[in-house]
This record gives C-alpha cells, sequence and structure tokens, in this order.
C-alpha cells in the first residue's frame, strides 16, 4: 500500500501516535507548508524534515505508507515513521538528516473549528527560542545526543550533529553501504528522536527504542491491524481505499496518556478531544468492523464515566457531548446519549460481550428516564434549536440552523434507544421497565407518522417548531436528515414491527433525497432550491463560514446513511448513485486530500474542473467510519447480531461488480470468510466461521445453521431495485466498479 504526493500538490499526509500527538506534512513550498510538523496539544515541537540541506517541501515526492512516509529527492530520501504509542520517531535512509525548528516552541494560535460550532480561542502565537545545552554521551553501547531541554536522540551507531537556526542536522558516521541496508520501507540503522517532559525521560525512552528496535514493534503492530480485516472486490485502488480508510480512521482512536479511557478525535487539525455524538457515530467503522471491541469498550466505559448524574441539573442523564477531564465536561447535545444507546448495542451485537449490558445498564436507564421526562405529550423528545448534529452558533450564542424543539433526526434516534433499552431490560428480567420503554416507542412511531408526515407536500418534515403550533406548522425545509428515519432503527432485531416508518414514506424519503440532496460527491446539508442555501463553505467576503455549514455544505458522513438507505430498499443490487457515492469516495482517498483519508466538509459548488473542493478538517473520522463500514454492512451485507445468536449476511453488490470476499472480524477473535458472486438473477453467498475455540454457541447465518471450520452456501436475490438513474447505465465509469479515473457525475442532476 503506497500512496505518491507530487512536490506542490498541496496533498499532505497526517499521522497520530494513538496518544495525544499527531504528525503532518504539506507537500507546498508555499504559506500552507507552515502547517506541516509534529503537534501534541497546542504545542508543535517541529515543523518538517530536511535532507542533505533540502527541506521536505522542496522534495520530488513523498510517498506514504501505512508504516510511515519517505520523502524522495533525486539522489536521496528520508524514511519516517511517528511510533505508534511510543510518542517518537523513527528516522532512516539518509547519512544527512534534518528536524527543521525542533528548538523553536510555536503555541498553536489557531481558532478551532469546533463541532459545536463553538470558536474556542487560544492564546497569542509564540515564537520562542529555547537555550538548549546539546550533549552526546553513550550508554550501554546507544549513542544519544540530548538537549537539556526534553529532546533526544538515539542511535544504535556513532553520529555527529549540528544546530543552526532552530535546526538540529544528523550526521551518520556509517559507510554508505552499511547505511543503505533496508528493512523496507526503513533502513536498518536509523535514529530515535523522543521528546518529554524532561532530558531524562527523553533520553530514557530514546535509548529503550534504539535497544529493542522499536520500529519493528511500530510495523508489526500496523501489518496485525491491516490483515485482521479484509475487502477484495477485485479493484487493487477501490480495496486499498478501504484499507486506508480503516487505518486512518483506527489512528483517530487516541489515549491520552493523562487519561484512563481510549477516546476517537473527531478530525485533524482541531477537533482533538472526546467528541461524544462523533465518537458513538464513528465506533461502528473505526472499532468494531476491524474487531478492535477490547478500544470499543474502553470508549463507551470513559464516556458513561461522565454521565450526569446531578437531578437538578438540566442535562440530567445525558452522556457528555465532549469530555477532556473532570473539570471539563459539556453536555450540550440531545441526540449524542442516544447515539450512545446505539453504538453500546452495535458493540454487543459485534462483540457478543452480554456482561456490559449489566454493567451498564443503570447509565442507559437513567439516561432514558431523564429524557421520558423531558418529551411532550405525544412522546417526542424535546430539545434546543442547536441541540443536534447541525449545532453550528452564531458567536457561541443563536444557532445558525435551528431545528428546535423535535427534529426528526432526534425522534428517530429516540425510538431507537427506546427499543434498545426494552430489550436490556428484558435481558436483566425487568419486564415492567421494558413495558414502559416498548409502550413509548410505540407511541412514537404512531405519533411520528401522524404529525412530521405531510401529506400535501408528499414529504418528511424536518422538525417541529415549538408548541402545538409547530405541529401544523411544520418546517418542510429538505435536509438529509429524514434519512434516519430509515437507517437508525435498522440496528434492531429484524421485523415489521421494529420498522420506523412505513414503507411508502420510506420511499418518499428515498425519492425526496435523491431528487434534492445527492450529489457525486455526498449529500447537501439542505436543497440547492432553498432561499438560504450556500454554495460556498469557506466565502468569507459573503459570509460567516458557520453560516454555510449545514446550510448547503455537504458533510461526507451523511453519504453514509444515504449508502445504508439506498441498500436497504434494493434487493441485493446497490443504486447506481449510492455506488457512485461510493466509488468517488475512494477516490477522494487516494487520490485528493489528505493521502488515505477524507474531509470533514466539501463544498457544495466543486472548482472550475469539477473537482471537488474539500474544508473543515482534513482528516475526519465519521468520514472514514462510514466508508468503512458502507463497504462491510452494505456492499458485504455482513452485520453481527450475537444478542440474538445470529449473523445477518445481506450483499449487496454494484451493478459492476460480479465478486467480492471479505473477511470480517466478530465475537471472541472469530471471523466470518465470505464469497458473494453473481449468477443470474441471484447472489452465490459462501460463508465460512473461522473460530479456534472449541466450546461455541449455536449461532444462524440468515435462518442457516452455521458451524465453524464447514463452509456454508446458499442463494440470494440479486434483482436490484428502482433506480432512477439507470438510463445511464451505459456510462463507462459508471459501469464498472472499482477505483474510477475521473469523478463519475453523469447520472447526477446538474445544480
Amino acid at each position: 500500500m503506497k500512496i505518491r504526493l507530487l512536490q506542490n500538490s498541496k496533498r499532505r499526509c497526517a499521522f497520530t501516535d494513538r496518544k495525544n500527538g499527531y504528525i503532518q506534512l504539506v507537500c507546498s513550498n508555499e504559506s500552507d507548508k507552515n502547517e506541516s510538523g509534529y503537534y501534541r496539544e497546542n504545542r508543535k515541537f517541529f515543523s518538517g524534515f530536511s535532507v542533505l540541506g533540502s527541506a521536505f517541501y522542496d522534495a520530488k515526492s513523498i510517498n506514504v505508507f501505512p508504516e510511515g512516509f519517505s520523502i524522495e529527492f533525486d539522489s536521496a530520501s528520508l524514511s519516517g515513521a511517528l511510533l505508534l504509542d511510543e510518542q517518537a520517531f523513527y528516522l532512516s535512509g539518509c547519512r544527512n538528516l534534518g528536524i527543521l525548528g525542533i528548538n523553536k516552541i510555536d503555541e498553536d494560535s489557531d481558532v478551532e473549528d469546533s463541532s459545536n460550532g463553538e470558536s474556542e480561542e487560544k492564546s497569542p502565537a509564540t515564537s520562542v527560542q529555547v537555550s538548549p545545552s546539546w550533549n552526546m554521551s553513550e550508554r550501554d553501547g546507544i549513542h544519544v545526543l540530548s538537549s537539556g531541554t526534553g529532546i533526544a536522540v538515539a542511535a544504535i551507531f556513532d553520529f555527529d550533529f549540528k544546530i543552526e537556526n532552530f535546526d538540529l542536522e544528523l550526521f551518520s558516521n556509517l559507510a554508505e553501504e552499511g547505511q543503505s541496508k533496508a528493512n523496507f520501507p526503513f533502513g536498518e540503522n536509523g535514529w530515535y528522536l523522543a521528546m518529554e517532559e524532561s532530558d531524562e525521560l527523553a533520553v530514557e525512552k530514546a535509548v529503550r527504542l534504539a535497544t529493542e528496535h522499536g520500529i519493528k514493534a511500530h510495523v508489526k503492530k500496523i501489518e496485525d491491524f491491516l490483515s485482521n480485516c479484509n475487502f477484495n472486490s477485485g479493484d487493487k485502488g477501490f480495496d486499498e481505499a478501504f484499507q486506508w480508510a480503516r487505518f486512518n480512521a483506527w489512528l483517530l482512536a487516541t489515549k491520552n496518556h493523562d487519561s484512563d479511557y481510549r477516546g476517537i478525535w473527531a478530525g485533524l487539525p482541531w477537533f482533538r478531544d472526546n467528541w461524544g455524538r462523533d465518537t458513538f457515530i464513528s465506533l461502528c467503522g473505526t472499532l468494531l468492523v476491524s474487531g478492535c471491541f477490547d478500544e470499543a469498550k474502553n470508549v463507551l466505559l470513559g464516556f458513561a464515566g461522565f454521565q450526569d448524574l446531578d437531578e437538578k441539573s438540566p442535562t440530567y442523564g445525558r452522556i457528555p457531548n465532549r469530555y477532556r477531564n473532570a473539570e471539563d465536561v459539556i453536555y450540550n447535545t440531545a441526540d449524542g446519549t442516544l447515539w450512545f444507546i446505539r453504538a453500546l448495542w452495535e458493540y454487543v451485537q459485534y462483540s457478543g460481550d452480554m456482561e456490559i449490558i449489566e454493567s451498564l445498564s443503570k447509565t442507559v436507564e437513567i439516561a432514558l428516564d431523564a429524557d421520558i421526562v423531558r418529551s411532550d405529550g405525544n412522546g417526542f423528545l424535546r430539545h434546543g434549536d442547536a441541540d443536534t448534529w447541525m449545532d453550528a452558533r452564531i458567536a457561541g450564542n443563536e444557532p445558525w440552523s435551528p431545528r428546535g424543539d423535535r427534529a426528526n433526526d432526534v425522534q428517530a434516534l429516540w425510538y431507537t434507544a427506546l427499543k434498545i433499552g426494552a430489550i436490556f431490560m428484558k435481558k436483566l428480567d425487568r419486564a415492567d421497565k421494558a413495558n414502559v420503554y416498548d409502550e413509548l416507542a410505540s407511541k412514537i412511531k404512531k405519533s411520528f407518522e401522524h404529525f412530521f408526515w405531510n401529506e400535501d407536500c408528499n414529504a418528511l418534515a424536518d422538525h417541529l417548531p415549538e408548541g402545538g403550533y409547530g405541529e401544523w406548522a411544520k418546517d418542510m425545509r429538505v435536509r438529509p436528515n429524514q434519512l434516519f428515519a430509515i437507517t437508525a432503527p435498522s440496528v434492531l432485531p429484524q421485523d415489521k414491527t421494529s420498522d420506523f416508518i412505513n414503507e411508502n414514506i420510506s420511499e418518499k424519503v428515498m425519492e425526496n433525497v435523491e431528487r434534492e440532496l445527492v450529489n457525486p460527491f455526498g449529500l447537501y446539508s439542505l436543497s440547492p432550491e432553498d432561499p438560504i442555501f450556500h454554495s460556498e463553505h469557506e466565502n468569507p467576503s459573503m459570509h460567516n463560514k458557520d453560516a454555510a455549514y449545514h446550510n448547503g455544505t455537504i458533510w461526507e458522513w451523511i453519504s453514509g446513511p444515504y449508502i445504508s438507505a439506498a441498500a436497504l430498499r434494493s434487493k441485493g443490487e446497490l443504486p447506481l448513485k449510492a455506488t457512485a457515492i461510493l466509488q468517488n469516495e475512494a477516490k477522494m482517498i487516494m487520490d485528493y486530500g489528505c493521502a488515505g483519508s477524507l474531509s470533514e466538509n466539501i463544498h457544495a459548488r466543486p472548482d472550475e474542473n469539477g473537482n471537488p473542493k474539500f474544508s473543515g478538517t482534513f482528516s475526519q473520522a465519521w468520514s472514514l467510519s462510514e466508508f468503512v463500514r458502507n463497504v462491510s454492512q452494505d456492499l458485504m451485507g455482513f452485520v453481527p447480531r450475537l444478542l440474538e445468536g445470529r449473523l445477518s449476511v445481506f450483499p449487496c453488490l454494484p451493478a459492476g461488480c460480479e465478486q467480492c470476499n471479505a473477511n470480517l472480524p466478530f465475537g471472541k477473535e472469530w471471523s466470518l470468510s465470505l464469497n458473494v458472486s453473481r449468477s443470474g438473477k441471484n447472489l452465490d453467498v459462501t460463508a465460512e466461521w473461522i473460530c479456534g475455540d472449541e466450546n461455541y454457541p449455536e449461532i444462524l447465518l440468515n435462518e442457516h445453521k452455521i458451524v465453524p471450520g464447514k463452509k456454508l452456501n446458499f442463494k440470494l436475490p440479486a434483482e436490484g431495485a428502482k433506480d432512477s438513474s439507470a438510463e445511464f447505465s451505459s456510462n463507462g465509469e459508471a459501469n464498472k466498479f472499482g477505483l474510477p479515473s475521473k469523478w463519475i457525475t453523469e447520472m447526477f442532476p446538474a445544480r
């Protein structure tokens, strides 16, 4: 796996250490090169690298691998890696390399683009020259350079150094042939760079890594992660996009050394905190699909520990929207807690961990009971104007996209959470409590169809304004939130009693979404026909950035529920528009923006060449996780349901894909090997349960009993569904499945 970034392409690569540090390198010799560097919290430790005196942004290319990067010049190269879980670097491949700006302390002064639309001002930028006292020494055969200020460089070979204008240069004394001996993509003889609070700690870490050849452990962790889950469509580019998305999402699952729990950073470079809603939406594609169940459990327990338990608090019962520590917790979201309950359910279904139901039952019960008090007479959960995911505020106050006090997505999630709560209570032999939740869920379902469905418009309302007035003066703005009425309850047990809306309404929702919102690069956050639609996310001469945030700007993660809804209503064949978006996302991952990643936002209007214009964070967790989840759950059709003793497999192959296979983890270090091939109007499915346990539970795959080590063969229909874009099926790019050579746009309406 390799992605090549060309000189001055303005593309970038980024890696985290899965703790509280990350590095990004921007291929640009313009002002945005200053974004490059290694960061922890608000501190920038250094700004990049040089090779034989030439800075990285003048390199011919940067080759990006999951293990690290290689900076390529005509006559030399430098390979580097930010070591997982170590907060240290390994650098090799060149006898003379430089670390730029390492004597300068930069306080990052950018205003954060908060996912709440709340800007957080930081201290003014400072550039302070530290006066280090660099010293060479030797410890147990390891050569060490220390700064006296918490920076240390160690190697198993002798080396020299030079300091000039904030830059550190290292010179290897090895013979040329010794230096170039390769352990792809890294040379065997390299430097370990550590930065800690004290010289003693930095030296100790650098020496340990050099002694233990820490780069090997780093490479092994990544190899193990990548091999744990795989997907093969026959198109190398698309399949690598799946692996890159898995990998970069996993890198955002971090564990700060000051915290007992792991969290998921919402996105780089700004959202490096434990954001609740983002985390719970991201949990499935970031950790569950890849079989990282211990990490997923750790994330859930961490958030549960910060539930608001003050009965006098207006946010009593809520799971945090963000926590940094016990003194810095915010609860300003109505749907975050509901997403938490849904994510907990998905974790149990994937992992089979039934014990967590009992340990977090009180958390769920308090959350649901508190929200029952917040509900109206129809059962709808009431909330503030900016308490949904469309939460941008004007200067932190009035909402740009007010959706109070009963939004359609919140009600779908509220219904889903109550149904999950009822199942949990039944498991704990608390039938009376289960009945309370079930009865309220039924009431909400009935009320939703009555009050949210608008017969005159033949459409679903986005939200009901406050009070009885709002129940007839429905807000009919066309937004993608209506998709959650289909997808939020889809995780529930597979029977018609769990559906939230009837089939007719579901069909109209999809028709309206496809007519008004679907774009080759994702979904508009507001219909272009709306008078407050903003075609540009960043257009400071015309409007505030947050004004466009949810009023036209494309959010890449919303492609996820659209593709899932399209798969749910099909019969084994993914509709063309959903397929095209999935393919265009793969192209973004491989060919545009941050290498191997997806951005937070895209302007509603492409550039003059028809390319997407990225905005927001350059690497966003829920964008990546939804792409991964779509491939696993929708294209391959694999959804574990271990709480029900079942596995669900309903593949939805794109029209141009004849065969695909995957190895997908679930349960106790188990996996399901799946092979799906098209045969006329059917799909031939072969499944094998890979299980090393002698004692294994009885599990049904669809309606068939599956036994470890024995292949199970069955057929499923692949007739496809009514596809409004079918007339474009003759298009070359749309007619084949894989990484497209150009953007697939033909079946989408011009805007």
